[in-house]
């Protein structure tokens, strides 16, 4: 699939760009430069064209720390891509940093086109666009706020694309989440063995979440690294990190928390316990920088966990360290486990006998002198698996029975790991 990178000095609007062109809220957005650090795909489409776009970090050249990693992924993006848009100011017009970006691209030889953002009204005058016309190729104007011009920049991206259906991947989603400097990009660098997400000892470097595709035992994970979540968010920027986090809890498939093992278990992991488990993602607890916490046992530490997570049974626990990659392999094989289950698909004659085994042998659920019966099972959903129940009046379940047969049924198909939705309809 070919590959589009927008590339810039920071805050010329390649995020807000990079939005308009998704049709959506991708990338977070503020008036602070340097928002965005790491790189940041999306699939977009157009006239029948699917392409990946690139978000990237403004580029500094001649500044060190920070933002000459933030200027390494964005060259990376460079490289990986077909065809680069180079954004620039229309209002602030044309500054250095501007042409040092055009001649790392020309250094490159990658195709390119110039935008000028920011012109937010029409019509456009030749002379509006004069000092552009300098660097030595026309420059197209749009209004990334405004969606000003989109489609003739759209369609210069995707001029020499060629129309293909798009086809359906089979994706596992796990979404890496925890506080801040738990340790969560550096987990996923350890097993990309590569610096996808940038690292730093100042919590909070991760902003937008990362993702990227890993292949394991010819399955696809597709990692979701999330920014860190606080207890108390003190900007606008931090809440909508935080909110991009819970959106990729709500679409993963199964949710890596990662712990700080000096640090234990805190208020913001209890409720992260709490939220992925209630949108039905299945959850591995990571106890990281175990290589720091040694001096106690495993055995130990689990048992101080499970106390701190008692509304929690039979939750897994990978103890692993990414700077010496102990627990990595456990972690992924236990990953592979838990997808499989979560795809699991029960034969409906299996289902009701296990189902009239459980309720046989339990405690019945009554209401007014009612007894509720159980006449016919399906499963009519995975990921998580869902099953139905027909009964003969749904109001006669009790939360109890409810709670009964979830566990035991759990239990029975050996999907302790796993959440279950039960749904009660009348026959």
């Amino acid at each position: 699939m070919s590959k589009v990178a927008l590339l810039g000095r920071p805050n010329v609007g390649k995020s807000t760009l990079f939005n308009r062109l998704l049709s959506g809220k991708h990338a977070f957005v503020d008036k602070e430069a340097g928002t965005t650090r790491d790189r940041n795909y999306a699939q977009a489409q157009w006239d029948g064209k699917t392409f990946t776009l690139i978000d990237t970090g403004g580029i500094r050249i001649r500044e060190a720390g920070l933002a000459e990693r933030i200027r390494i992924q964005a060259e990376i993006a460079l490289m990986e891509a077909d065809f680069v848009v180079l954004l620039l100011d229309g209002k602030a017009g044309i500054v250095p940093e501007d042409l040092e970006v055009l001649r790392l691209i020309r250094k490159k030889g990658k195709p390119f086109c110039l935008v000028v953002n920011k012109k937010d009204s029409l019509p456009y005058k030749i002379e509006d666009l004069a000092d552009f016309s300098k660097l030595g190729c026309d420059a197209i104007p749009i209004s990334a706020t405004a969606g000003i011009n989109i489609d003739t920049l759209l369609d210069e991206l995707t001029k020499n694309i060629p129309k293909v259906a798009p086809q359906e991947e089979e994706l596992t989603k796990i979404a890496i989440i925890g506080r801040p400097n738990a340790g969560k990009s550096s987990i996923l660098n350890r097993i990309l063995e590569k610096e996808r997400s940038l690292v730093d000892k100042v919590a909070g470097t991760t902003r937008d979440t990362v993702s990227e595709r890993f292949i394991y035992h010819d399955k696809t994970f597709l990692f979701l690294d999330t920014a860190g979540i606080r207890k108390k968010r003190s900007s606008k920027l931090e809440f909508a990190c935080t909110r991009g986090a819970e959106r990729s809890i709500s679409g993963a498939d199964v949710c890596w928390l990662i712990v700080d093992a000096e640090e234990g278990i805190g208020l913001v992991d209890k409720r992260l316990v709490n939220s992925t488990l209630d949108k039905g993602s299945c959850l591995i607890l990571v106890v990281n920088k175990w290589d720091l916490a040694q001096q106690e046992p495993k055995a130990n530490y689990q048992r101080w966990v499970e106390s701190h997570l008692p509304f929690v049974s039979h939750l897994p626990i990978v103890f692993t360290s990414s700077l010496t990659g102990e627990g990595i392999k456990m972690l992924l094989k236990e990953t592979e486990k838990l997808r499989r289950l979560y795809s699991m698909n029960v034969k409906t004659n299996t289902l009701n006998r296990l189902l009239s085994g459980i309720i046989s042998t339990g405690p019945a659920s009554t209401f007014r002198g009612r007894t509720l019966k159980l006449y016919y099972a399906t499963q009519t959903g995975s990921k998580p698996p869902a099953f139905t129940l027909w009964v003969n009046n749904p109001s006669l379940a009790t939360s109890n029975w409810l709670i009964y047969i979830k566990k035991a049924l759990r239990a029975k198909l050996g999907l302790l790991s796993v959440p279950i939705r039960i749904y009660l309809k009348t026959s």
